[in-house]
């Protein structure tokens, strides 16, 4: 018994100290947890400030202008301070605010969404995507007069995804820039392929066929390969002629002739590296090579001013 006495005598300053020490990483940790805690609070509290703030502008703009493109203006712009600032939460609310003033089209969401929230919270990208995809079809149902093939224009969802993805995460995943490069150069192959068989069934995809989706298919179509767009660029014509997509072509006609290491014809940014072309019989012979006519080109050529010899 007292050999159990003095063998607990002496191994208690030690227990004491042990308890003493546990005691005191017991609370550096909660003072750290409590600090952490608490930044992450202040953290939250700015971003719900900064998302109020941003409902209280949006709702003035929206009594202040009724027109369309003055709300998308200023959401797009919102949407570049947010990602600038890195808040996400932000992001989200403008970009599911976006869906709801009506960008439907699943180029709506942007590189710049897929970067602010895609990357970091992949789930609240997919219910963006969710909520876009059940907007695209109630409006699509709307339009008067048109009956959407729904199954094309999802085909074309699908198609401008794939033709985005890999080009964007290339921005921000430096390490992996050579093998999502190769992976986006087999996305535009793949695109290429599917484009063709429906340019052939169908003509453009424009807007009478898959209704907001319709101009997706022009970005799609300007990472198509030289021969394919030579051999398409008139029914992309046809169709900006038919209303059935309203971007501007021009600069897609110049690009095209770039490329191709040919003068370009609209002084576009493309007219920066290769000038343009001045004799008209020259340029007729350019729009010739593209299956278009000069005299049934859209839009006006006469910014460029061309000599007749």
């Amino acid at each position: 018994m007292a050999f159990i006495f003095k063998y607990l005598n002496q191994k208690i300053p030690i227990l004491n100290m042990l308890v003493y020490l546990f005691s005191f990483l017991s609370i550096f940790l909660s003072v750290c947890s409590y600090s952490q805690n608490n930044t992450n609070c202040t953290e939250t509290i700015n971003k719900k400030l900064e998302v109020k703030e941003f409902i209280q502008k949006y709702e003035k703009i929206k009594e202040n202008n009724s027109d369309f493109m003055s709300v998308f203006n200023f959401l797009e712009n919102e949407s570049k301070i947010a990602f600038k600032n890195k808040d996400t939460l932000l992001s989200y609310v403008i970009a599911k605010q976006k869906i709801i003033e009506g960008q439907v089209g699943a180029v709506g969401l942007t590189f710049i969404d897929i970067l602010s929230i895609g990357i970091n919270y992949p789930e609240k990208y997919r219910q963006l995507e969710r909520l876009q995809d059940s907007a695209f079809i109630e409006k699509s149902r709307a339009l008067i007069g048109i009956k959407i093939n729904m199954e094309l224009a999802f085909q074309m969802r699908k198609m401008i995804k794939r033709d985005q993805i890999n080009k964007v995460l290339q921005y921000v995943i430096k390490d992996k820039i050579d093998s999502l490069g190769l992976e986006s150069i087999n996305d535009d192959s793949l695109n290429e392929i599917l484009l063709g068989q429906i340019f052939e069934q169908y003509g453009y995809p424009g807007l009478n066929l898959v209704g907001y989706e319709s101009n997706s298919v022009i970005l799609i179509f300007t990472h198509m390969s030289i021969p394919f767009q030579i051999k398409y660029i008139h029914l992309v014509m046809e169709a900006k002629k038919n209303k059935q997509f309203n971007s501007e072509t021009n600069s897609l006609i110049d690009r095209i002739l770039y490329r191709s290491g040919k003068k370009t014809l609209y002084n576009t940014t493309w007219s920066n590296l290769s000038p343009v072309e001045t004799n008209k019989e020259k340029r007729n012979e350019l729009l010739k090579m593209l299956n278009l006519d000069i005299e049934k080109r859209i839009g006006s050529i006469n910014k460029c001013k061309y000599k007749n010899n």
